[in-house]
């Protein structure tokens, strides 16, 4: 066999493996938004997330704490807030569940010692931002863009509403809407992080929705606040 032979198959066994290679995909990590434009609780003890292309569902629990916490005087103490979605994607395996996060901030010269223990609230003393590793992870899931708040850090009380939910696509969501649009729509984070897989598409980590048949029944809608209302 010429050399010339043996070379040009060693190429070509070079050129098949980093085709091959071309088709795994490294742990992949996505930022985007995910724009939220109606919510409400349902007879079914659930917390609906209405979406502009999907609807995101929880369990109302960390939704009641909430509102209790909105239905105390620390109405008043918020700074910012911001709504959270993360998916964990295994594979090309289409994202069965969410991560919701509803993220606050309050000044911590309008919280009491008693108010924080009450509600479960956690102080942050954050310094300056521009060093990111230094900046806590419940600051930045309450921080919006929007909120304007101050670059060289401050103090906060913190609290963090959570639950795991699925999507849906709900058969009639105009008419859910009617009753349940929030005054301005929420620009929720998106998070998406993928494992290791062939043919990736980051896509598929947001698109899988499960049917619904039936219309859920409004119970309450609910006042979500904005950057707006604490400006």
């Amino acid at each position: 066999m010429s050399m010339r032979r043996i070379t040009g198959g060693i190429a070509a066994a070079g050129l098949a493996l980093l085709s091959l290679t071309g088709c795994m995909s490294l742990p992949e990590h996505h930022v985007g938004t995910e724009r939220v434009d109606g919510a409400f609780v349902s007879t079914d003890g659930r917390l609906y997330l209405v979406g502009t292309l999907r609807t995101a569902v929880f369990d109302a629990a960390p939704f009641r704490a909430y509102r209790e916490l909105m239905d105390s005087p620390l109405k008043n103490a918020v700074a910012c807030a911001r709504l959270n979605y993360r998916l964990d994607v295994k594979g090309n395996a289409p994202a069965e569940t969410v991560r919701g996060t509803y993220g606050m901030l309050l000044h911590a010269d309008r919280v009491t010692p008693e108010q924080a223990a009450r509600f479960g609230l956690q102080r942050l003393d954050v310094a300056a931002l521009d060093d990111p590793a230094r900046v806590p992870d419940r600051y930045l899931k309450a921080a919006d863009p929007a909120c304007g708040l101050p670059s060289g850090g401050g103090h906060y009380y913190s609290v963090l509403f959570e639950g795991d939910g699925v999507w849906v696509r709900l058969p009639d969501t105009s008419t859910l809407l009617e009753k349940s649009r929030l005054p301005t729509p929420i620009q929720a984070r998106l998070e998406v992080n993928r494992a290791p897989a062939p043919l990736f598409t980051p896509l598929q980590a947001v698109g899988s929705v499960v049917g619904v048949a039936a219309i859920p029944v409004f119970l309450v809608s609910i006042p979500f606040l904005g950057p707006d209302h604490w400006k």
